[in-house]
């Protein structure tokens, strides 16, 4: 039985250290989840084992940058600024984006979003 003072997401990023290149950091990261584990009152099966409820949602794959401008044009384009309107129109004429405009797109999808 899981115990309530087990920080699933502090073993989780733990955890991730475990692929680090380093072997002392993967040393350490190891060390730290098995004392989080003990101090829980668990042991490794109670955590790895199925919990019996249903299985976590799949993952959605993030939009796509046409998605995202799809969504901004639909429902924003009248709460945007000067700038962020002349930067939809050229970003409207690319094939590609990069991260930095993806990540403008996304920020404005989110905001004009019902």
């Amino acid at each position: 039985m899981q115990s309530a003072t087990l920080n699933r997401k502090k073993l989780a990023a733990i955890l991730e250290l475990v692929g680090s290149d380093k072997p002392g950091e993967r040393q350490a990261a190891a060390e730290a989840a098995h004392r989080m584990i003990q101090a829980a009152g668990l042991r490794w099966d109670e955590i790895l084992a199925p919990s019996g409820g249903s299985p976590p949602p799949p993952r959605r794959r993030p939009p796509s940058a046409r998605e995202l401008l799809n969504t901004v044009l639909t429902y924003g384009i009248g709460h945007l600024s000067d700038w962020e309107a002349k930067f939809v129109g050229s970003v409207r004429q690319q094939r590609r984006v990069s991260r930095k405009q993806y990540a403008i797109l996304a920020r404005l999808a989110g905001r004009v979003r019902p």
